[in-house]
């Protein structure tokens, strides 16, 4: 949307696009990036200033990245800078498109299901009381089998999302973060895609203590 546009007219293209964050423009000129305004600035605009607020105070500089940055890359630089949204430009800088967080994380573990989406089979319990998860597993499902993850919406949902996430890098088999007293090592990687992940609950166990080698039969899938 044009950087000249009023709070209202802003936050109701927010809702017809069913988007959070806008991409800025000048002149309606797609290549004059003039950075990124979130609804909740919007709203805030609009409540306190009236409908013909001006969205300027609330813009934020956007984050511009070349066409061949590395995923990894791009996500570290995300991290970096508190954003969740990257400009993506050419080799001539005219504006290729824009990448979420969402989006790599997508290219990686999957596509990202939500609550409309038939859930689909993918925890089991292993013989030593670990659990075998698939990558594309809600994290809210694990609630089910009493695992409790730390849950960022904005940035994941998925396992393999926040494994990811933890990680900042392009994930490899072998691969281990820890959250909330959980062990989580990646068992299977297939084209940077998180495929499963084996979870332990440490419990009163040192924190220094490692996961054991994955039985061959569990890991013999996808690798």
């Amino acid at each position: 949307i044009d950087i000249s546009a009023t709070a209202e007219a802003a936050l109701r293209r927010c809702v017809d696009s069913g988007h959070t964050r806008l991409v800025l423009t000048e002149h309606d000129n797609t290549d004059r990036i003039k950075g990124i305004v979130h609804n909740n600035s919007l709203a805030r605009r609009l409540m306190n200033e009236g409908p013909d607020a001006s969205i300027g105070p609330s813009v934020k500089d956007a984050l511009i990245v070349p066409e061949t940055k590395p995923l990894d890359d791009l996500l570290a630089d995300l991290q970096r800078e508190r954003a969740s949204v990257a400009v993506v430009v050419d080799e001539y800088g005219r504006t290729a498109g824009i990448v979420s967080v969402e989006d790599i994380v997508e290219e990686v573990v999957g596509e990202i299901a939500d609550e409309t989406d038939p859930a689909v089979a993918g925890v089991r319990r292993l013989a030593n009381g670990d659990w075998w998860v698939r990558g594309h597993v809600p994290i809210t499902d694990l609630e089910d089998y009493e695992i409790n993850l730390p849950v960022d919406s904005d940035a994941y949902n998925s396992v393999g999302g926040f494994v990811f996430g933890e990680l900042g890098r392009l994930p490899k088999r072998g691969d281990m973060v820890r959250a909330n007293g959980y062990s989580l090592r990646v068992e299977s990687v297939r084209e940077n895609r998180i495929e499963a992940v084996r979870i332990r609950d440490h419990g009163s166990e040192p924190a220094a203590q490692q996961l054991e080698e994955p039985e061959p039969s569990e890991t013999a899938e996808g690798t």
